[in-house]
């Protein structure tokens, strides 16, 4: 399992989430999101596919930058409306996970696919640097959010 193959577990438990357009804890999700797996993105994978891509690649890894912020400022919205019960809260849950399933579906399409372009050492390097920032981040969170249980961590490492 490489650095992209956790990201798209993410997504899939991201996924099912998103059908029941509820957090169970707002806070330990948005260490998973946040914290977690766009800093995986942002500080391991999206450097990557840059030096392996042209610019139309590093155009759209911009762009999936720019969803991040976007993201994380509706994240911070609906914990102000869920705390403050503001009506809107309600309302713009459904919006928070569409816009962050069609931004997965993105990088699945457009960018994910160039990471079997990389050398297998870089990816294991790579791998190992997403396992650091889980670890560092919030396993417990990791774990609880995505499923995924401290012996499959175990076996990712090896």
């Amino acid at each position: 399992m490489d650095a992209v193959e956790l990201l798209m577990i993410d997504h899939s438990a991201i996924r099912i989430r998103a059908e029941k357009n509820e957090f169970v804890d707002m806070m330990e999700f948005r260490t998973f999101l946040m914290d977690i797996h766009v800093a995986i993105e942002e500080k391991v994978v999206f450097p990557e596919l840059v030096s392996l891509g042209d610019n139309e690649t590093k155009k759209t890894i911009d762009s999936l930058i720019a969803d991040h912020k976007l993201l994380d400022k509706l994240y911070s919205n609906l914990i102000k409306w869920k705390t403050g019960e503001n009506p809107l809260y309600e309302q713009r849950i459904p919006l928070f996970y569409q816009t962050l399933t069609f931004h997965n579906s993105q990088e699945e399409k457009v960018v994910f696919p160039l990471w079997k372009n990389l050398e297998m050492e870089r990816a294991k390097a790579d791998k190992k640097s997403a396992l650091e920032i889980i670890e560092s981040s919030g396993l417990n969170a990791y774990m609880k959010e995505t499923g995924i249980s401290n012996e499959m961590i175990k076996y990712i490492e090896q």
